[in-house]
């Protein structure tokens, strides 16, 4: 029985090049950026088909001439895809991670890229990822999907974190998903939420971050650190003053410009007191 042709190696430089197109191609492509690097992540990440430290991911070939070598560099998955698409390499991660987590049958179309984020972000539960985004979707002809932000404050409802209070903002940020279920399991332990957990301890660290950046910022830009914040932040007592003073700053009425010949023969006349006096003091 003849075997089957084996199916062509695709080309790296091949695929490379279609990534072009998404260099000067409009917003709302974020789906076709992340379909394309995991194609492309399966059969060219060298870092991900084969675990292997870096210095190991060059091959040396002997050359026809003699017996020396020479090295044959492995090209840089993701620092080539980020040169022919203008990305970040953190952006392109983030994308390919966001489509690889939502195939094409579990995508919105009526739902943006960003309400997938949302969502992924939100719970490691594939199952609850998609119960959040139909909840999202519109309950009657005419109506439009629920924005980002409600299904921030839904899934935040749902995972057990705490609106945000007046005055405070809320920052999300990702954690693998081995550290986030031990921080569900601490906090079922304590019957507590997630974010009351490590509130606390995250503030003290942006606090110290915030200190070294002030310290070094303010160098950079005065040379001196005093220990205060190097920004100006303008109250809001100088904010009312100031707009208060350009409402009611009246227009000048620039007469000569019209053409007043009372106004213009005014003004010759103060000019030519002024040149009768300079020149009588030279003298």
């Amino acid at each position: 029985m003849p075997s089957k042709p084996a199916t062509p190696a695709p080309d790296y430089y091949e695929w490379l090049a279609r990534g072009k197109a998404f260099l000067n191609a409009h917003s709302n492509n974020q789906w076709s950026i992340g379909d394309w690097l995991c194609e492309g992540q399966g059969a060219f990440d060298v870092a991900d088909l084969c675990r292997v430290p870096g210095y190991m991911k060059l091959k040396k070939a002997p050359e026809e001439s003699g017996n020396s070598f020479t090295s044959i560099a492995i090209p840089h998955f993701w620092k080539d895809a980020a040169s022919e698409t203008g990305s970040a390499v953190s952006t392109l991660k983030e994308l390919a991670k966001i489509a690889r987590a939502f195939t094409s049958d579990k995508r919105f179309p009526q739902l943006s890229f960003a309400h997938h984020n949302y969502a992924f972000c939100g719970t490691p539960d594939p199952e609850k990822r998609q119960e959040y985004l139909r909840a999202c979707l519109p309950q009657s002809e005419g109506e439009r999907p629920k924005g980002v932000e409600w299904l921030d404050a839904y899934i935040r409802r749902n995972e057990g974190e705490p609106n945000i209070a007046e005055g405070d903002r809320f920052v999300r940020f990702r954690v693998p998903d081995e550290m986030y279920k031990k921080l569900k399991q601490v906090s079922h332990y304590h019957h507590s939420s997630v974010a009351d957990i490590i509130w606390k301890d995250c503030t003290k660290v942006l606090e110290s971050l915030l200190e070294e950046q002030a310290e070094k910022i303010a160098l950079q830009k005065y040379g001196l650190y005093e220990g205060k914040w190097p920004f100006y932040e303008d109250s809001e007592a100088n904010k009312k003053l100031r707009a208060k003073a350009k409402a009611e700053k009246k227009p000048r009425n620039r007469r000569r410009e019209t053409g007043d010949a009372v106004v213009s023969e005014r003004m010759r006349q103060a000019v030519r007191v002024r040149w009768v006096k300079r020149n009588e003091l030279v003298a």
